[in-house]
């Protein structure tokens, strides 16, 4: 079996010059990343209020935190946004994103991420903006100088009555809905929807639920389901549906760590993607792969997601198959070459699974 770590080497330049334009913000209030022992105590400060704050808001009023969330959470959730956009880029119709809608986007990581894979595209935008916070408004404008090329900020707002685009082609929800207790109608009327949260068992089992609701709203959901059915991961509290990116280049991060309890090599996160544009081509035969490759004596197992339920796929070691199978991928699976074990759908050669995408 090969190693499920690997680093998404595309997105490594980019992502080292943002922590270099994240620098110069940290320089204006007292920070660097050369004082990674100071800044790694200002992001357990911050890692505790989130712990015990349950609204999750961020305090950009005070300089720790706002060096805390620029230095370290920022750069983190403009991996998983990287990551989030390439699993989806071919579902992405980026020659209609004419309005974009980035809702709580705090610094902007979700924006910077998408402004990013446009530019690969060639194409351009026009972004609103919405947050609470005039501080986070305010450093994202500060990054936007150097960080935006193909998407043009038309308004900054704290409320969608303030907002006067009318109905978005693409709105990102990241990292914002768990901050609320209730979802404003206005975030639904987008064409596609994205929405992240943290890979938490509670807050992805609430963003699994929300499938439900999408589809009501005349939504379909592109990923990362494969099918239109309610989440079979619901009936039970053992798994939860989440993603997990590449691992993180070697930067200035990896200092910070190493005064912090916690490491991020690679990082998690859930997240549905939904539209009412497209026209959904299921299969029976497809099957996405939610979970880490789970190896035990003798075999290696995985546990894939389709229109029929949650069911064990396993590989036996004796079986000399070079099968390089992560969460996230998604299959198809020729049930009639597969032995059926008990519980288990055994795979016997390769005409019995191959990979229709892998995942970024």
């Amino acid at each position: 079996m090969k190693s499920s770590l690997k680093t998404n080497e595309e997105f490594k330049p980019f992502f080292i010059d943002f922590l270099g334009v994240i620098e110069e913000q940290l320089l204006e209030i007292g920070f660097s990343y050369r004082q990674p022992k100071k800044l790694a105590n200002a992001i357990k400060g911050l890692s505790d209020h989130f712990i015990g704050n349950e609204q999750r808001i961020t305090p950009w009023n005070s300089k720790e935190f706002k060096a805390a969330y620029l230095a370290y959470y920022t750069p983190l959730n403009l991996w998983r946004l990287l990551h989030a956009y390439k699993t989806i880029a071919e579902d992405i119709p980026w020659q209609n994103l004419n309005k974009v809608l980035d809702f709580g986007m705090g610094s902007g990581a979700a924006s910077f991420a998408l402004d990013y894979m446009l530019r690969k595209t060639g194409f351009s935008a026009q972004l609103s903006g919405l947050d609470q916070s005039e501080e986070a408004l305010g450093c994202f404008k500060e990054i936007s100088k150097s960080q935006l090329e193909q998407l043009k900020v038309t308004q900054l707002a704290d409320d969608f009555c303030s907002l006067t685009n009318g109905e978005f082609d693409f709105a990102i929800a990241s990292y914002s809905l768990n901050e609320l207790e209730v979802i404003p109608e206005e975030l639904f009327k987008s064409k596609y929807l994205l929405i992240v949260e943290p890979s938490s068992s509670e807050e992805s089992r609430l963003l699994m639920a929300m499938k439900e609701s999408l589809i009501d709203r005349d939504f379909q959901i592109l990923a990362p389901c494969s099918h239109q059915n309610p989440c079979p991961m619901l009936t039970t509290k053992k798994l939860w549906c989440h993603a997990r990116t590449p691992a993180l280049p070697q930067s200035q991060l990896n200092k910070i760590e190493e005064y912090l309890p916690f490491k991020n090599r690679t990082l998690t996160y859930s997240y549905l993607f939904a539209s009412k544009q497209s026209e959904v081509a299921t299969s029976e035969t497809h099957y996405r792969v939610v979970s880490d490759p789970l190896k035990e004596k003798g075999k290696t197992r995985w546990n894939i997601c389709s229109d029929k339920g949650i069911e064990t796929l396993s590989l036996l070691h004796r079986v000399k198959l070079d099968l390089d199978l992560n969460r996230g991928d998604l299959l198809e699976l020729d049930r009639n070459s597969i032995e059926q074990k008990k519980t288990e759908l055994r795979i016997k050669d390769l005409n019995s699974v191959s990979i229709v995408k892998k995942d970024s």
